[in-house]
């Protein structure tokens, strides 16, 4: 099967049995080929069989699929299993003066919440993999339950509450549902688990899940109304506030509070790439609005890959879920507070600024109508060109801090296994001198001899151990005949390099512990 619009040719001689998806070349042109000659008829038939094959191997004639994409199939496994997978991905970029968790240096009594994404986030990406959940935990909820003990209050959709003809109209990234009415937009908000309040398109039957009610503006064929009754925003000493902005009474919540937790988020999907890496002007100037005000901020931006962080020096704490599934809100609440440990780590690098690695049109799109494109960065991509180019970029790939402490033993050792072909074993001894039962990923890079043309150093193996509070545990990291190739273009075949190799482990590409070398 070919991707979406990616065959140019009849291919069924080759082994492609279906075209997606269209019927360009394995439609009736196919049909024309048979029919003259050209191709036998039975490459058709073995084609057929092999579709055949698959859907009878699996079942699809003997029980027919009678599901819909809108079934909920979760399970509590899954739901447990969405929630450890977002805990343990996200990063902890920045935790200044140990802001995290809450409570660590000092007692919490306020928290102040802003942003949209705190009750609407964005949890997925778009294009052929979304999968929409059927419900999602948002921050603002999960935060309330932990911190202050209450549940989501429930639903109070009632006529005599909307508002007709207005829409609660917001600059942002508003998840939408089909609804039958606005009675059936309202209760789909108040089940959602990431909606305060609601507009409903009556012509359209699109309900648009809000955060806020600000915005107003006369609409007459919007109704506009709030999905819950009013609640408490504290629960005896204990409050949680929430703002969409740093107006309208934002700015002081963010001063009232011991801490203020900004919000925000940036998306993609397939056929829609980011034109920039930075989160939206608004967001930005949320972010430094609430930290001119608050010394103890702390931001969580959701983010499908690389985003700028222009104002990270001016917050204290920085936690990078990336697209954080279904459980998000429960997931960063558990780290927020320390009832989970940060161990995830940055697979790429995160810039100064956007196009900083300097790439041009000739490299992509390409030159003449994007017909050629010039890999002229050769090797040097993500943290390689940071690295060959020593600049230092904002955040560095494979960084990721812990709420706890571990130290990189200097009496760490390589073991020979075999030379011809090459395998080593090197054994690290780490310890955890924080405060917490937490995991590491230790991370080893190989530089190459000079001769062989390879990047400063690249990742070659590493681990993630779990490592108790004053214990220490022995690593081991394997290279093998693979590790210690490069590509020859010449033969078309890895070769092994002969020389000296020099080998460096640690907490990130720029956070080296130990290093040595191997000579082959």
């Amino acid at each position: 099967m070919s991707d979406w619009g990616a065959t140019h040719s009849t291919s069924i001689i080759q082994g492609l049995d279906q075209e997606m998806a269209s019927s360009t070349y394995m439609g009736p042109t196919l049909i024309s080929l048979v029919e003259n000659g050209t191709i036998p008829e039975s490459y058709v038939d073995a084609s057929v069989n092999r579709i055949l094959g698959a859907m009878f191997k699996v079942g699809l004639f003997d029980y027919p699929s009678s599901g819909v994409i809108t079934n909920n199939v979760t399970t509590p496994e899954h739901v447990n299993l969405a929630r450890e997978i977002s805990v343990e991905s996200t990063v902890l970029l920045k935790n200044q003066d140990n802001i995290l968790p809450l409570g660590f240096t000092g007692p919490v009594s306020k928290i102040a919440l802003f942003g949209s994404p705190a009750i609407i986030p964005t949890v997925h990406g778009g294009g052929s993999g979304q999968v929409i959940p059927a419900h999602t935990s948002a921050p603002f909820w999960a935060i309330r339950k932990r911190f202050l003990g209450t549940d989501i209050p429930s639903g109070n959709c009632s006529a005599s509450g909307y508002e007709y003809g207005v829409d609660y109209f917001q600059n942002e990234l508003e998840p939408q549902v089909s609804a039958a009415s606005t009675q059936d937009c309202c209760g789909k908000c108040s089940t959602s688990g990431s909606c305060l309040y609601f507009s409903y398109d009556t012509v359209n039957k699109i309900c648009y899940l809000k955060s806020a009610n600000i915005g107003r503006k006369s609409s007459p064929t919007i109704n506009s109304g709030r999905a819950f009754p009013d609640f408490p925003e504290c629960v005896g000493s204990k409050c949680v506030t929430f703002s969409p902005s740093a107006d309208n009474g934002g700015s002081d919540q963010a001063k009232a509070a011991d801490v203020a937790i900004v919000f925000v988020e940036t998306t993609s999907g397939e056929g829609s790439d980011r034109t920039t890496l930075s989160y939206s002007n608004d967001a930005n100037n949320l972010i430094t609005a609430i930290a001119a005000v608050q010394p103890n901020t702390i931001v969580v931006g959701i983010a499908p890959g690389a985003v700028l962080t222009p104002w990270a020096n001016q917050v204290k704490g920085i936690l990078i879920p990336f697209f954080p599934g279904q459980e998000y809100g429960n997931a960063i609440t558990s780290l927020l507070f320390g009832d989970s440990i940060p161990s995830g780590k940055l697979p790429l690098t995160f810039p100064n600024f956007d196009n900083e690695v300097n790439f041009t049109t000739s490299q992509y799109p390409g030159d003449n109508n994007g017909e050629e494109s010039y890999y002229t960065e050769k090797l040097e991509v993500g943290y390689r060109w940071y690295d060959a180019h020593n600049v230092t970029p904002a955040f560095p790939f494979g960084h990721g801090l812990s709420y706890s402490k571990f130290d990189y033993s200097e009496d760490s050792y390589v073991l020979f296994r075999a030379r011809s072909p090459p395998s080593v074993s090197l054994f690290v001894n780490i310890t955890n001198n924080g405060f917490y039962d937490a995991k590491e990923v230790v991370q080893l890079y190989l530089g190459f001899p000079s001769s062989a043309g390879e990047p400063p150093q690249q990742l070659k193996a590493f681990s993630k151990v779990f490592v108790k509070a004053g214990e220490t545990v022995t690593v081991p990291l394997f290279l093998d005949q693979r590790s210690f190739s490069y590509y020859d273009v010449e033969t078309h075949s890895w070769v092994v390099a002969s020389g000296t190799f020099n080998y460096y482990i640690g907490s990130s590409s720029r956070d080296i512990r130990i290093s040595g070398q191997i000579n082959l």
